[in-house]
């Protein structure tokens, strides 16, 4: 299993590339692809910290912003 430190390390890096993304580009639909990666990497980061202090608070947390983020996609 991988150690949720590398995981840490990679949500941030996910994160600090999404933040750049969505601070340099003019394109709406490009932002928003940056803002949908940075939701990602803030779930992958929930889910590392729940698997490193066993408990399952940030699964549900990441559960319930992946069902947010498909019903925004269904809308």
């Amino acid at each position: 299993m991988i150690d949720p430190a590398w995981v840490s390390v990679l949500s941030a890096l996910l994160f600090t590339i999404g933040l750049w993304g969505a601070f340099t580009r003019k394109n709406a639909i490009v932002v928003l692809m940056c803002l949908e990666l940075i939701l990602n990497a803030a779930n992958l980061q929930f889910v590392a910290a729940a698997i490193q202090h066993g408990d399952a608070s940030g699964w549900v947390y990441a559960i319930f912003a992946i069902a947010i983020a498909a019903s925004e996609v269904a809308i």
